[in-house]
Order: structure tokens, then sequence, then C-alpha cells
């Protein structure tokens, strides 16, 4: 006779912990490999545990809404009915209790509990400010080109060549796709974006993969599915995390420029404003010139000013006179 642990699995480089929300079996239940035990939340989405193996459920070791780290044993799948229902030996050391002396209760405070999420949100903010060193370099870049572009290419949004063309400068400037884990220095070969998604509770972060491979038609159809699945709770596991970047766009809510906050182990993330119409001086003439603002944050332990600024210019020309590989 055996017993098959069950994890507490590992979704991306930054995930720690992630609650229970809902236990689909209870001890004693014979499962398949495969069929669905429970289901989690963590910080970026909602996904189901499967059964590891044929067997019967042994008693389930936490409860649901209980917080739990990474690679810890949830439950156990046993081979025998019998084995499965046998009762865990209970510690006999006596617990001495000590009721603490009763303090004057203070009147409770009017408001509602923060959300989840935007508390997971906040502690992952303070945590990427306080282990990493971010700077923030702002450009502003013509668009003419690439309105024009755009103009021609039916079902295509600003988002969908703004991916292509940071993937492209992804894949030419090296040192943008190296990250600090730990000790160790990774240079990340895959050109996984993640794409910020604002929710009516907060913001979450779906990644497209491989994004240098793909044409701007097949990115606006990943972008439309992730947003969409993003906004209905249903991204799963394979959908965030292990990013080599972000891209965060505000410019529907018409800001220029914003400091936008790392997503760590992640070096950069770029954020984009609106485009303005505005005046420009080509040749010794006033021109109409539409332009774009970019703020690009890096982590200043991985590159160095002159590096991101490099990075940025890449991907400035990129825009300013889009290619062949745009497309």
């Amino acid at each position: 006779m055996a017993k098959t642990p069950v994890y507490m699995p590992k979704f991306g480089m930054t995930m720690v912990e992630a609650e229970i929300m809902e236990w689909y079996v209870s001890q004693g239940d014979e499962v398949s490999e495969g069929d669905p035990l429970l289901s989690i939340e963590t910080e970026k989405t909602t996904t189901d545990i499967e059964a590891p193996a044929d067997g019967f459920v042994t008693k389930l070791l936490f409860d649901e809404g209980e917080e739990v780290p990474v690679g810890t044993i949830l439950v156990y799948i046993a081979d025998t009915e019998e084995e499965a229902l046998e009762d865990e030996e209970e510690d006999e050391t006596d617990v001495a209790v000590c009721e603490a002396p009763k303090q004057e209760e203070l009147p409770k405070e009017e408001g509602e509990e923060i959300p989840k999420m935007r508390r997971i949100i906040g502690d992952n903010m303070k945590s990427s400010l306080q282990n990493t060193a971010q700077l923030t370099h702002f450009r502003t870049v013509k668009v003419d080109k690439l309105a024009e572009l755009k103009e021609n290419l039916e079902g295509i949004s600003y988002n969908d060549i703004l991916m292509k063309a940071y993937a492209l400068a992804l894949k030419a400037y090296e040192k943008a796709r190296v990250q600090y884990v730990g000790s160790r220095a990774i240079k990340k070969e895959n050109i996984d974006i993640g794409l910020a998604v604002a929710l009516d509770n907060g913001l979450i972060v779906p990644a497209m993969r491989r994004v240098d491979q793909l044409s701007l038609a097949e990115i606006a159809g990943e972008r439309k599915r992730l947003v969409q699945a993003a906004r209905e709770n249903n991204l799963g596991p394979e959908d965030t995390g292990d990013a080599v970047a972000t891209l965060s766009n505000l410019g529907a809510q018409k800001i220029d420029f914003f400091t936008p906050i790392l997503n760590p182990p992640e070096t950069v993330i770029l954020g984009v404003g609106r485009i303005v119409e505005t005046v420009g001086v080509e040749n010794g003439n006033i021109v109409p010139v539409k332009t774009m603002g970019l703020s690009l944050t890096f982590d200043h332990q991985v590159l160095d000013g002159k590096d991101a600024a490099d990075f940025l210019n890449i991907f400035a020309e990129l825009l300013e006179n889009p290619s062949s590989e745009m497309k």
C-alpha cells in the first residue's frame, strides 16, 4: 500500500502561497487521475488542482479559506479505501492554554475590508520596490507612421503593434532579458510578455507567449482571448507568470507619462501614454505631428542607465519607422 501526496503547486517565479477556495472531495472519496480535487486562488488567477493518481482521498489537511505555502502537502491519494479512512495520529503533547488579560475594547472604525486582490497587489508592489533598484526613463516619440500603419490594418489595436515592437526590441537587446533570481543571473530566451489588464477590483497581468514569433493578427487574437479570460476570471496557470517583461498602456485614460512598477523578477516594464496631436518642425516648417509618451522602468541592479536608454531607443525607432517585421 502507498499514498501519493498532492502538493500546493507553484505558478510563476513570484508565487509563494495560495488560498484554498473549495474542496470538491471528502475523505474516503474514490478519484481517478486527472479528477479535480480542489480550487485555489493565487495572486493572478483561480485554478483547480487535479488528482495525480487513481485511488482514495485521505484526510484533508487544510480547510477552505486557509493560505498554504507552495510545496506543502494538501492531501494524499491512498491505494485503498481502508488506508484513506485511517485517522491521523494525534499529537498527545499537552498544550498549556494561557488566557491573556482582557483589555478594554476600542470602538471599531467604520469601513469595508480591503479586498484580497487589492491586498495582494499592494504587498507585491511594496515587495518590488523594496527588493529592486528601480529607475524610470521617459521619452516622447513621433508616431505618425505608426498611426498610418494601424489605419491600414483591420482588427489590429495599438496594443497589438506595441507588443510586436516590444518583442522585437527585447529580442534585439539581450541585456533587457536578464533576470536576477536569488544569486543567479538568468537570461530568458522565450519572448513572453505580460499585458497589464485593469479589472473592477484590481489588476492582473496575463502573459502572451513567444510574441516575437507571432504575426499582428495572431497577437490580436491572443490579446482578445487573454483579456476576456482575465475579465471572466478564467485564466489558466499557463496564461500567467514567467514573462520576460510587461507592457502597461494608460493611453485610454489620457495619461502622458507615469512610473510603472516592476513585476519581479522582470528587469523592465514599459508604460505607454496617449497619442497627442501637436506640432513640430521639419526642414524649418511647422507641421502637425502625432506623439506618444513612453515610460521605461528598469532594475538598476541589472541595467545601467545607458543600457536602458539604448533599449528604449531600439523600441522608439521601431515605432517611429515601422518595418516589414512589424507585420
